[in-house]
């Protein structure tokens, strides 16, 4: 139900995407941001494959200790990329003095994850923080850790979702963030980084669509699995009382569940709405490389052993699988388009801003942007090369894909320094 005051939505989503929208509103700018999401089978020597969608996640999912058995998905901002893994680690004759490590690496042509873990016994050990050390940053752990950071052991060490109340993610709060009529109000200065329930070591730029995912130890009866995403990719056409307007969406959650051999992406696209906004509707259609289901893997021998030495630096990781997939680009909405420029990009900006419309693919080249209130803003694919952003507010602006440089002067001024 929208409350009152709140535009309509009226949303055409391709079947096997789940979809809801958060509102938000920020130094009184209200914003929509659309979700989407697809669940896809891991498929060892293959590409994931789609499976039913599942529900987008509106809250966190707390256990009794306070960590997270899910996090909220439905975010306004990510803050970039977040990869998180639920499941078990699959370890065999481990002890203190001879752990079994496992492992998860992320990536395309080179990894933007890759993240090593122990385990200090022998069994089927819950990746949960309740498992990990008690720390400053992990007030669920315990003094007795059985999953173990290898590079720093005085240090917690998780693959699942860190809490909104504990320190790594509160310190990035200024202010309380407040509900009122189901829109969030957001505190004046905001980290988008604050959304990003990943750990730092797993927090990265958005996913391109096709990331070779390997997950070693991680999976019951497979030491090693490797699988990629198919290419996945995103379209979407979008009005406000019929003005078009071009959401422009980030693939900004990869949601790993190991134990049931699934990962769910989750793309997310911005909307500043205009003030007396009537009606917002979107076409989204999803595409890939996808394809049917490989046969079923047989298990591994029992006999097969488990890696319990901290795995060797993998094969560079390949940009595509065996059976070849076109590696997708950014995920957007349609093909770059050709940057507009104007004969006064200060005025033009501000104009499209009052006006809620879209400030990506803008040639902004030596601009004035001076002082101006950005935060917030998409300002993806811009060309900015020479601009004057002296005292301008980016917090929080998406600055994906920007072209720039410093300015001639700063230049000269450099120059001047050297000895």
């Amino acid at each position: 139900m929208i409350p009152v005051g709140l535009p309509e939505i009226h949303g055409s989503c391709d079947e096997r995407l789940a979809h809801t929208v958060t509102w938000s509103r920020h130094r009184g700018a209200l914003y929509a941001t659309i979700v989407l999401k697809a669940t896809l089978a891991l498929q060892h020597g293959h590409l994931a494959t789609l499976l039913p969608p599942k529900a987008v996640a509106w809250c966190d999912d707390p256990r009794p200790s306070g960590a997270l058995e899910r996090a909220d998905e439905s975010a306004p901002f990510s803050g970039g990329g977040a990869v998180l893994v639920r499941g078990f680690v699959h370890a065999r004759e481990a002890s203190e003095l001879e752990p079994a490590f496992a492992r998860v690496i992320v990536g395309t042509d080179r990894p933007v994850v890759d993240k090593l873990l122990a385990a200090t016994r022998s069994g089927k050990i819950p990746l949960l923080w309740e498992q990990a050390l008690l720390t400053y940053e992990n007030p669920a752990g315990t003094p007795h850790p059985v999953l173990v950071n290898p590079r720093d052991p005085s240090r917690a060490i998780g693959l699942g979702p860190v809490a909104a109340s504990w320190s790594p993610r509160v310190e990035l709060l200024s202010t309380p963030i407040g509900v009122r009529d189901q829109i969030l109000e957001l505190p004046d200065r905001l980290d988008a980084r604050f959304f990003n329930a990943a750990p730092r070591d797993q927090q990265c730029r958005p996913f391109q669509g096709s990331e070779e995912i390997i997950l070693t130890n991680l999976v019951s009866d497979l030491p090693e699995l490797r699988t990629w995403l198919p290419a996945l990719a995103v379209s979407a056409k979008a009005t406000i009382d019929l003005a078009p307007v071009q959401p422009a969406f980030f693939l900004d959650m990869l949601l790993i569940d190991a134990e049931a051999g699934t990962v769910q992406v989750v793309w997310r696209a911005v909307v500043p709405v205009p003030p007396a906004a009537r009606v917002i509707a979107f076409e989204v259609a999803l595409s890939g490389r996808f394809e049917p289901p490989p046969p079923p893997i047989e298990a591994a021998p029992e006999t097969q052993p488990f890696v319990h030495a901290a795995p060797a630096a993998p094969a560079p990781i390949a940009a595509a699988p065996p059976a070849a997939p076109v590696r997708a680009v950014r995920v957007a909405t349609s093909a770059p388009a050709e940057r507009l420029r104007f004969d006064d990009p200060r005025s033009a900006l501000m104009e499209r801003m009052a006006a809620g419309q879209p400030l990506d693919d803008l040639d902004l080249e030596g601009a004035d942007l001076s002082k101006l209130d950005l935060s917030m803003r998409s300002l993806g694919r811009c060309k900015l090369d020479g601009a004057n952003l002296h005292g301008a507010n980016l917090r929080g602006a998406n600055l994906w894909g920007v072209v720039a440089g410093r300015r001639r002067s700063d230049q000269r001024s450099a120059r001047r320094r050297r000895p």
